[in-house]
């Protein structure tokens, strides 16, 4: 009987119903995936793994965009709520406006946040990437090479990344027993344009930064803009890291040194907990910290200052 009903399901292309199917079951099995900038290449990564691994466990994702802004994010979330998703993976740029506070304070259905701080309070799972440590390595890499006057370029303190990143930075001139002058370090916006004006205040300066990090793939675009500008080039003039391995910091000459995180992995990993607070809804919370770590290149790998100018 049990052949001849897949035969029957097989010749008539029958597809279960599956709204009928969640009437019974009180499952969806769909996970709702807010992202904050989907025009990010590194989130393509993030994406893949996180729908990789829901795939294989028989889950579909639902995926939104939106686009840095607040009201975006509320409105995405309030569709995920009446779609009856059984789980939210929450990648978003404004983690601290009241909407997302509300939400993840009081969660109506299991949420893991991607790199963001929550509430505290809150009982929603977490998997972030250690960016001190990838920063701290890039900065001792630039120090160890001769340079002084390294600045960082980064976004906003109230982002977690960011945050995180002008820490290591810090620590590693500490660790160093070197001062580090209070106007190398800019933080403001990832935005390429943010980038340029930054980089192009300080190679205008009367005591310019030998080296540059750029906190931020999106900063890496208007970095360079700043850098060609003034004339400089990078791997002679002047040594650059950048933050994330996209085809730019590959295909650039000289290929750029990058403090990289696996982004499949924080996708995957990020899913992983979800389904296991949507399937052990009782289980506590969870956090899971990545490594990040430097990747050396051309762009920075070499002495300072040249030996012409010493």
């Amino acid at each position: 009987m049990r052949e001849r009903v897949l035969k029957a399901v097989s010749g008539l292309g029958y597809e279960p119903h599956v709204i009928a199917q969640s009437l019974r079951s009180g499952r969806t099995n769909t996970l709702g995936f807010l992202i904050g900038d989907i025009s990010n290449p590194v989130f393509a990564d993030v994406i893949r793994g996180a729908e990789d691994y829901a795939r294989d466990r028989g889950f579909a994702v639902m995926l939104t965009n939106s686009e840095g802004e607040a009201r975006l994010d509320a409105e995405h979330l309030r569709l995920f709520l009446r779609r009856k998703v059984d789980g939210i993976l929450l990648s978003t740029s404004e983690v601290g406006s009241a909407e997302i506070a509300k939400a993840l304070s009081k969660p109506a259905v299991p949420y893991v946040v991607l790199d963001r701080d929550i509430p505290d309070g809150s009982t929603v799972s977490t998997v972030c990437g250690d960016h001190a440590i990838g920063m701290r390595e890039a900065t001792a890499h630039l120090l160890s090479r001769g340079h002084r006057r390294i600045a960082l370029i980064s976004g906003s303190p109230a982002l977690r990344p960011a945050r995180a990143r002008a820490e290591g930075f810090r620590a590693a001139f500490k660790s160093a027993g070197l001062k580090l002058a209070d106007d190398l370090i800019r933080t403001g916006s990832l935005a390429p344009d943010f980038g340029k004006q930054e980089v192009t205040s300080l190679l205008a300066s009367a005591n310019p930064p030998s080296a540059i990090i750029a906190g931020g793939n999106r900063l890496l675009g208007g970095v360079l803009e700043a850098v060609h500008q003034a004339g400089r080039l990078v791997g002679r003039d002047l040594a650059l890291i950048s933050c994330d391995d996209v085809d730019l910091t590959r295909l650039y000459l000289p290929p750029i040194s990058v403090v990289i995180r696996d982004m499949y992995e924080m996708g995957r990993t990020a899913c992983e907990l979800l389904l296991d607070r949507i399937v052990h809804p009782d289980s506590p919370p969870r956090t899971v910290t990545l490594p990040t770590r430097l990747l050396v290149r051309a762009s920075s790998n070499f002495s300072w200052p040249p030996a012409g100018q010493r």
